[in-house]
């Protein structure tokens, strides 16, 4: 299942660099992996995240709240990966999200600090 998220044209957004909502310049399209629905279904979140043209000049990527640490995963996904991690290996977290093993361990790793669980 994919989710699309976007905003309001003539939308301003607040940038924790500099004070004060700011235009959009343009956007990129990211996607976010998310909790499963019911279970059984892999969802994602299709977002159209905005860059917004600073005072200096600058334009900067406005990451969504709730985006994670990691590229690609949202924090609720974060969250269940390092508490699954610190119950079973990370292949078996693998599975269970139904992600590559590759991709898993780095947030489980970095936010767990369960680097003896790192096996095959």
């Amino acid at each position: 299942m994919t989710i699309q998220i976007d905003f309001v044209a003539g939308s301003r957004f607040s940038h924790p660099e500099v004070a004060g909502g700011h235009p959009v310049h343009d956007t990129m399209t990211k996607r976010y992996r998310h909790l499963n629905f019911f279970e059984a279904h892999d969802c994602y979140l299709e977002v159209r995240t905005p860059r917004v043209m600073l005072p200096d000049g600058r334009v900067a990527l406005v990451e969504p709240d709730w985006a994670g640490k990691l590229s690609g995963f949202t924090l609720l996904f974060e969250v269940m990966v390092v508490a699954l991690a610190q119950q079973m290996p990370f292949s078996a977290v693998a599975r269970t999200v139904g992600e590559s093993w590759h991709r898993v361990p780095r947030g489980g790793r970095t936010r767990s600090g369960r680097h003896d669980r790192c096996r095959r």
